[in-house]
């Protein structure tokens, strides 16, 4: 089985919250681009690289490594590892374009084996995982009505955004408790906006609201700050940005930093530094769960694969941030009660009506 052929396609949904919004402003879209490979023998997937900016590269650069790395792969026998290594001898860094030309090989092994992607790394474990929504940096108003919603429709955790400014920042955590009721978890994210000393005086405020976990309160490289905040404060401390690969997770771990991790399949690059950073966090006595990536169902679908092999579910896993998106023509798993059921089977499924237009990135 060899590569025939990679295609792209650009994406661009819209968000169906209005005056949804994160640290850079409000955002009315969550544009991403798709990578397509076909071999020769029939068969086809898909990955998805998220484009929206600062976060990610433009989706036109995006194109471009696209065309760059499938037009070096084409006629490649589908052995994944070679693959891979290859396309980190191509291209240094965008791990997440990496990530998602895996995720279509991933694909293509699974549905010539006629299986699931669970069932290639080692069969499912979990046939649920319970998930958890995001409430975006809002006024505590709005925030109060997006946080009820949510409890509304079943969610059992909850994770909320930090502006960096503390008064208003607490008042954004009692709106969002008072909506919720006192059984809701909640995570709030700070997008390292505060320094160690407001962040330590901001969590002990908000506390007030039975906080579970203050989510990357300091900037990423500041690690002794985020280590005094771990130390000084009672709810559990999270790395997000500080945990840009294997080898951060292992000296958040070994430096006793922070009390558990996010984990991101772009951002890390794949499967395998995934299983690798789980296999940190165990053996270090972190805690870890997926973390969010505001992009369409058929990555929530994979995601869901691969976190339902993990050895076990120590935090409900953001997988369910697809439901924000207006325009996403895939299906996905079904979310119910605070819970993605992950399905045996797993293949790019659109939508009734739903066509994507692609343009050949490699012939």
């Amino acid at each position: 089985m060899k590569i025939a052929s990679v295609s792209s396609a650009i994406l661009t949904p819209s968000v169906s919250v209005a005056g949804w919004a994160l640290v850079t402003g409000r955002i009315a879209q969550l544009p991403c681009v798709l990578v397509k490979v076909e071999t020769d023998d029939g068969h086809s997937g898909i990955g998805i690289v998220g484009a929206l900016q600062p976060f990610d590269a433009p989706a036109g650069a995006i194109r471009e490594c696209i065309a760059y790395l499938g037009s070096a792969l084409i006629g490649k026998p589908l052995r994944i590892d070679a693959l891979m290594a290859e396309m980190a001898r191509l291209l240094f860094g965008f791990a997440d374009i990496r990530a998602a030309f895996e995720a279509a090989f991933l694909e293509i092994v699974a549905a010539s084996r006629s299986t699931g992607i669970a069932d290639i790394l080692g069969g499912i474990r979990h046939h649920r995982l319970p998930v958890s929504r995001m409430v975006s940096l809002q006024s505590p108003e709005l925030m109060t009505d997006a946080a009820a919603k949510l409890a509304a429709d079943g969610y059992k955790v909850i994770k909320f955004k930090l502006g960096g400014d503390v008064d208003l920042d607490v008042a954004r955590a009692r709106a969002v408790r008072s909506a919720v009721g006192p059984a809701m978890r909640l995570t709030a994210d700070a997008n390292g906006r505060y320094d160690a000393k407001t962040a330590i005086r901001a969590i002990e405020r908000i506390d007030e609201f039975n906080l579970d976990i203050i989510e990357q309160p300091v900037p990423r490289d500041d690690l002794d700050g985020l280590r005094m905040v771990t130390h000084a404060v009672r709810p559990q401390v999270e790395a997000d940005e500080s945990a840009g690969s294997p080898a951060e997770i292992a000296r958040l771990g070994r430096d006793r930093v922070v009390d558990s991790v996010v984990l991101r399949l772009p951002r890390l690059g794949g499967v395998r530094p995934i299983l690798e950073s789980v296999a940190i966090c165990r053996s270090f006595g972190l805690r870890y769960r997926f973390g969010v990536c505001f992009l369409p169902g058929h990555f929530q679908a994979f995601a869901a694969q691969v976190a339902s092999v993990l050895p076990e579910i120590p935090l409900a896993h953001e997988l369910a941030e697809h439901t924000l998106l207006d325009g996403d023509p895939f299906l996905a798993p079904e979310i119910r009660d605070g819970y993605l059921h992950v399905p045996d089977a797993f293949g790019a499924r659109l939508k009734p009506g739903e066509t994507i237009s692609w343009t050949p990135a490699a012939p």
